[in-house]
């Protein structure tokens, strides 16, 4: 092994090294420090449940799916059901469609299957 490979070897282990001890030295420093507050080890469980990062499901991925079919007649704007054509709301734009919509319906998810570019023409004008 020549000089620079051992030089670059020497390095990468002691910083490894430094690593794996200064996590051990901050954990004991935070340990003492809570030990000296009178942190009790089922107080902090206690507040890592409380702060703990969802991991399940978040509300938005629970909700129903309705796949929605646009249409429009005479200026006015139609939702339908995708699967068995049941009407569901009209508006004359896209903000009063998606306003009579939000009215008639609560926790689901639509997704517009056919007739996007309905959508998109009326919010441009």
């Amino acid at each position: 092994m020549d000089d620079a490979t051992l030089t670059i070897l020497v390095l990468v282990l002691g910083v490894a090294i430094g690593w794996r001890l200064h996590a051990a030295f901050s954990r004991f420093t935070m340990l003492s420090i809570m030990r000296d507050m009178g942190i009790t080890e089922q107080q902090l469980k206690a507040q890592m449940k409380k702060y703990e990062l969802e991991t399940e499901p978040t509300p938005e991925d629970e909700l129903t799916v309705i796949e929605v079919t646009l249409e429009q007649h005479q200026g006015q704007l139609y939702a339908f059901r995708k699967d068995d054509d049941s009407f569901l709301g009209q508006g004359r734009d896209r903000d009063s469609l998606i306003d009579d919509l939000k009215s008639k319906m609560n926790n689901v998810r639509l997704v517009i299957v056919e007739g996007n570019e309905l959508i998109k023409a009326t919010s441009n004008e």
